[in-house]
């Protein structure tokens, strides 16, 4: 139990605002300016509290900005806190000070784009504002939290006006860690949403497949060709790995190996017979090329349906399975074609290509 004096009072969730960001969905926003914000709709009374922030976006740098705006009160009265920060994910837990209710002002992120956020403003008690302020106000010492007893209201005025004129926020145990190493940069966070939101709700799941399977008996088998020619080793292990992954059970993999002059080519490609029957793979004692090398692919294909692979493509997992099922409901159908998109060495997916309905002249003038 709280003594009566540290126990926080009830407070009323806030209204925020947003001046010149987007909401996309959930908790994903875009910012359309620098200046982007969100702000609470009325002034949060006196008192102290926590504000939980998380951010999630594309930058690996990027400084977040707080202001304590007083209600009725001079510019000169604002309080700012800039902090600089070096990771794409930023959980921070901020103690407030205020001496007259006001308004609380988020400037998250600066690079317009989409990013991801989440942020609440809560009461607490002056034992918990007081922590908070000794971890982001004085220099790392692990043995001060535990020694140090907690002090008067005194204390806690002093560290907040110490707080909010640095010119530059860092928490105390920001300085025992190294700045994170530079990865790939996504060049399409739209992207990135679309496959979190919109791309997992339509995932099936095992059981839903199994089902499927269950009441459609007659569903087809499906030829794989996979033309291979010096293949990169690992491009070539994950291309099988999509295949043999598949939701979907019924297909065939027919490869045929242009004569590659690399020996791990071949290795690989009798291992993976060795693992599955479903695999079947003709060696060429020359050099055709690609097209001579996907007929003989083709020539051991005895599927109803063909699908073309590259030798360092991956297949969703759930791919197989949309393309039996749009079979069984359009069997008369003579081809079938699908989105698609690129995918980097640290599995990061991008440039994605969303295909229309069926247009004869596009097909015949576009890839």
């Amino acid at each position: 139990m709280m003594p009566a004096s540290e126990t926080a009072k009830p407070f009323i969730r806030q209204d925020w605002i947003r001046e010149k960001i987007q909401v996309r969905s959930n908790s994903f926003y875009e910012l359309q300016k620098p200046e982007g914000c969100f702000l609470t709709r009325k002034g949060v009374p006196k008192g102290l509290y926590i504000l939980r922030l998380k951010i999630d976006c594309e930058s690996e740098e990027f400084t977040t900005y707080i202001s304590i705006e007083p209600v009725g009160g001079s510019q000169s009265s604002v309080q700012h806190l800039k902090i600089p920060i070096q990771t794409k994910h930023a959980n921070l837990r901020i103690p407030l000070v205020l001496r007259q209710r006001s308004r609380i002002r988020i400037q998250p992120i600066q690079d317009l784009g989409l990013f991801e956020a989440t942020f609440s403003v809560l009461p607490t008690t002056q034992g918990g504002c007081l922590r908070l302020l000794r971890q982001w106000s004085r220099p790392s010492n692990n043995q001060e939290s535990a020694t140090t007893p907690l002090q008067s209201k005194e204390e806690i005025k002093e560290l907040a006006a110490e707080l909010y004129c640095r010119r530059a926020l860092r928490h105390r145990s920001w300085l025992k860690s190294s700045k994170p190493q530079k990865t790939f940069k996504e060049k399409d966070p739209a992207y990135r949403m679309y496959i979190n939101t919109i791309e997992s709700g339509l995932k099936p799941s095992e059981r839903e497949v199994k089902h499927w399977l269950k009441i459609n008996p007659d569903a087809p088998l499906i030829s794989i060709i996979l033309p291979t020619y010096n293949t990169n080793a690992d491009h070539l292990r994950e291309c099988l790995d999509s295949i043999r992954d598949q939701q979907y059970p019924h297909w065939e993999l027919c490869v045929c190996d242009d004569f590659s002059t690399l020996p791990h080519v071949r290795e690989i490609l009798e291992e993976y017979t060795r693992k599955d029957n479903r695999i079947i793979v003709n060696y060429r004692q020359k050099n055709g090329h690609i097209c001579r090398a996907s007929n003989d692919a083709l020539a051991l294909a005895k599927g109803e349906f063909i699908t073309l692979v590259d030798h360092d493509d991956l297949l969703a997992r759930d791919s197989l399975f949309w393309i039996a099922r749009e079979i069984l409901r359009n069997p008369q159908a003579n081809l079938i074609y699908s989105d698609e998109d690129k995918i980097n060495e640290q599995g990061i997916r991008s440039s994605p290509h969303f295909k229309p309905a069926f247009n004869l002249d596009l097909l015949l003038s576009f890839n």
